[in-house]
């Protein structure tokens, strides 16, 4: 016979010390326990959280449960009213949800368990946005330079923080460093949290598909409202399109205004970008522009005069300050 056990609180302040405030709220904070000859059973809102409580937390639970009652006793993690159903990737994704406020380390723990019990469901909840990105293209596998070390940090902060760090991110230069660092962006967010959708565009990709679906917007807008993450390669190929950016400018409006992370790369600056729509343009300034790479004074391709590069070099001694600035909090 079960009976109830007002020491199941106590036991929860225990478990609350120990752990991160967000570990707790999202495991413990709606968990009971009844006792039955002996043995505690804690009762878990679902299948999903008892196999993380067995396998993450069950020697937490009986030291806190010996610390409050003084006995060493059995401990099981029950659910009540089971209701998980292994192949309805709606439900786990509406499980998956409570734990985006887990510490980055705690998400990978997480879902490296999960990917071996759960991983068709897993891939069933990220149905819908199809992100393209090559999962080669890392922070890991960038060749970091002094050239570029600026552009590799914002793109960091970005990874660690969508939506938060630096909104919209605009990464331009020649060479494929900023189309490096704008997947090494999305496979990091995705690596943390699976669970994120990252929309990966190019400007190609996008242009023949404002010419596809030509008369209807919401065809090529609605595609992308899913997504938490906006990666848009080489915009300057929009320029001599002015379908393709009203249809980039509304893109772009309904990610910001969602609070939603942009990163955009382009061979130049904004400022270059002369035939590109000026309310478009001068959004890419809203958050923070940086060059990706420097360029090389030897390669005859890019060279320019040296009047033109004491100006460049001004310029990027102004884009470093604030970046510091912003970095300090100043």
């Amino acid at each position: 016979m079960f009976k109830g056990n007002d020491q199941w609180a106590d036991i929860l302040e225990v478990l609350k010390k120990n752990m991160s405030a967000p570990s707790f709220e999202t495991w413990f904070n709606s968990t009971t326990a009844k006792i039955e000859n002996h043995t505690w059973n804690v009762i878990a809102v679902n299948e999903f959280s008892r196999d993380w409580l067995e396998s993450r937390y069950l020697l937490d639970i009986e030291n806190a449960i010996y610390q409050v009652t003084g006995e060493l006793t059995e401990v099981r993690i029950i659910v009540e009213h089971p209701s998980f159903v292994h192949h309805d990737g709606q439900k786990v994704e509406t499980m998956l949800e409570q734990i985006k406020s887990l510490t980055s380390s705690e998400r990978v723990r997480l879902f490296s368990s999960l990917k071996h019990s759960y991983g068709k469901e897993l891939q069933l909840s990220s149905e819908g946005v199809r992100t393209n990105l090559n999962q080669n293209l890392t922070f890991g596998t960038f060749v970091e330079k002094e050239k570029n070390r600026l552009a590799f940090t914002a793109s960091k902060a970005v990874a660690d923080a969508p939506g938060k760090a630096y909104n919209p991110l605009f990464l331009y230069g020649s060479g494929t460093d900023k189309s490096h660092l704008l997947q090494a962006i999305g496979n990091f967010i995705l690596e943390q949290n699976p669970l994120e959708k990252v929309a990966y565009i190019t400007a190609e990709q996008f242009l023949n598909e404002c010419i596809k679906n030509n008369i209807q917007r919401t065809a090529n807008i609605g595609r992308y409202q899913d997504a938490d993450v906006l990666l848009f390669d080489n915009v300057q190929q929009l320029a001599e399109d002015i379908k393709s950016q009203e249809e980039f400018f509304h893109l772009f409006n309904m990610f910001y205004e969602k609070s939603k992370q942009i990163v955009i790369t382009s061979d130049c600056h904004p400022e270059e970008l002369s035939i590109l729509n000026e309310h478009l343009q001068s959004r890419f300034g809203w958050g923070l522009i940086i060059a990706a790479s420097l360029e090389d004074s030897n390669d005859v391709t890019t060279k320019k005069k040296e009047e033109d590069r004491y100006l460049y070099l001004e310029y990027e001694i102004k884009e470093i300050k604030k970046i510091l600035k912003k970095f300090s909090g100043t």
